[in-house]
């Protein structure tokens, strides 16, 4: 019994860390769009403020 749970643990194992993996670099990701896309909002308001 131990054996088996032994065996799926170790199975399983590498497949939580790879989630784990994707799902921290997709949230990185999603955090530097978001920053540049505020970046790029910022600006433009910037730059209309800085012609009107």
């Amino acid at each position: 019994m131990a054996q088996e749970w032994l065996e799926m643990a170790q199975e399983i194992w590498p497949l939580l860390f790879s989630l784990e993996a994707e799902m921290a670099l997709f949230c990185y990701l999603k955090l530097l769009f978001e920053r540049h896309s505020l970046l790029q909002k910022q600006k433009r308001k910037g730059v209309i403020l800085y012609w009107s």
